[in-house]
């Protein structure tokens, strides 16, 4: 408990000190070691909201309007460039749009794993694609167009339309690699890696990891330097304010679907 208290304190002093001088600043959630492994609750996930709403400098409102943008914001996080997600799901996230600020200031946060689920589906059904289409021949020589800044572009209306986005991507891809000096064997096998690795992390996201998302979706729509903090990230913040870290110098991660 002292040491959770302690914790919570350097926080909370951390939060004041920066909003005595600005309207940006950084929550920090710290919790017993012990309840960091349960998922927070639809309850706290308002109570966080309410707190930063309370505490940011500008006295932010949250809304109908702020409500449409969390909902934009957090679809951008998972799908930025309008790969995975079908016109259809997105129509059907629509209806919540107007509908977030009060699911979340009433501990709702159904619509939030909803959303998580559907990725989860779509990247699984792109995970088949990707290994089918790599498997095909691609015709490097030929011309071909590739929007590289999707953003702003239309989702797939159905698989005949996502199969031909996703061939698109893998030629521009596999041009990519191959330009670099990798044979196209090479390059197949390497973006099957990479594709397998980014996969890999959003399926072994916990149910904090989409909260965090979504709770970081929220800060941004009010400015871009506010940001929720998870306990372990918090933990990570403090490592780098001390400038010190225990340990023996290794770090372990995953790359292109090896461990490094």
């Amino acid at each position: 408990m002292t040491r959770r208290l302690h914790a919570l304190t350097l926080a909370l002093a951390a939060v004041v000190a920066v909003a005595v001088f600005s309207p940006l600043f950084t929550y920090g959630t710290a919790l017993h070691a012990a309840e960091a492994e349960a998922r927070l609750k639809g309850n706290q996930v308002a109570g966080i909201v309410e707190m930063f709403l309370r505490n940011h400098y500008s006295k932010p409102e949250f809304g109908d309007a702020e409500s449409q943008q969390m909902l934009n914001r957090f679809l951008r996080q998972y799908d930025s460039g309008h790969y995975y997600f079908t016109r259809a799901d997105i129509q059907e996230f629509q209806q919540y749009g107007l509908k977030l600020d009060d699911l979340v200031k009433g501990g709702d946060d159904q619509i939030i794993f909803h959303i998580h689920k559907r990725f989860l589906a779509r990247m699984s059904e792109r995970d088949r694609l990707v290994k089918r289409l790599l498997e095909e021949k691609f015709d490097l020589e030929s011309d071909d167009s590739e929007v590289l800044d999707r953003s702003e572009s239309p989702y797939s209306a159905n698989e005949a339309e996502a199969e031909q986005l996703w061939r698109r991507r893998l030629k521009f891809e596999l041009l990519e690699q191959t330009l670099a000096g990798k044979t196209l064997a090479e390059a197949k096998d390497q973006l099957g890696r990479r594709y397998k690795s980014a996969h890999w992390r959003v399926e072994n996201y916990t149910g904090n990891d989409v909260l965090s998302n979504f709770l970081n979706a929220f800060t941004r729509i009010y400015d871009p330097h506010s940001s929720y903090m998870s306990p372990d990230e918090l933990e990570n913040f403090n490592i780098s304010l001390r400038l010190s870290l225990d340990g023996i110098g290794a770090t372990l991660r995953w790359e292109d679907g090896l461990t490094i």
